[in-house]
């Protein structure tokens, strides 16, 4: 099952087209400043030019490479910054879009997905599921039964899962824990953007930057 995949998808997607329009407003922000920099470069150059005939050529090679130099500088620290804003702009239209889906009945689906990923990632045959006070009431019925189905379909193993005795999370999501609470695997909403952002950058580099995939770091 991938429909928790798919809604993260369909969020960021349908916030694209307004990360799309901040993103512009500032890279024309970046371009009046690599434009003045340039300017700036001119005058510098005829000033030079004039107060030293004697060395024009090779000092005006210095200040076209210095300048050039400066306006790619400038010019990657905006992007950088442009892409970081847009970035926290994503992650927290992601959050209030997942955040209203708890009101919906599809919502019991996403759950199902995160308690699913998470009990393959602990890999263990018991553990308990906790979340916040909304989502165990969604969880303690067919939710539950719905997730150990699946896991059985799976893996070919049976694997029980027991809403946990400790009090409801404060954030969105889901964590599963080892009977022995040694160990637990995180599906909150928040830990879960947190394995997202490198694609969200990937995303953002190519879909408003023309980056290539293989080219950002």
């Amino acid at each position: 099952m991938e429909i928790g995949e798919q809604v993260d998808n369909e969020l960021i997607k349908g916030i694209e087209k307004d990360a799309r329009n901040e993103a512009q407003t500032i890279i024309a922000a970046a371009e009046e400043v690599a434009a003045n920099r340039r300017t700036s470069g001119k005058l510098q150059l005829d000033s030079i030019i004039k107060e030293a005939q004697e060395s024009t050529k090779q000092r005006v090679m210095e200040i076209k490479r210095s300048n050039s130099s400066t306006i790619v500088m400038e010019t990657r620290r905006l992007r950088l910054r442009v892409r970081d804003r847009i970035i926290d702009q994503v992650l927290k239209l992601v959050k209030e879009g997942l955040k209203k889906m708890t009101e919906n009945p599809e919502y019991t689906a996403v759950l199902q997905d995160w308690i699913v990923e998470a009990a393959i990632g602990l890999n263990l045959d018991r553990a308990s599921v906790n979340a916040s006070e909304i989502e165990r009431d969604k969880i303690a019925g067919q939710t539950r039964k719905g997730a150990e189905k699946e896991l059985k379909a799976l893996t070919g193993r049976e694997i029980s899962l027991e809403i946990a005795s400790e009090p409801p999370l404060p954030g969105q999501g889901i964590v599963l824990t080892s009977p022995d609470k040694r160990i637990a695997f995180n599906n909150q909403v928040d830990t879960r953007l947190l394995r997202y952002q490198s694609e969200i950058r990937k995303m953002i580099s190519r879909e408003l930057f023309n980056e290539n995939k293989e080219n950002h770091s």
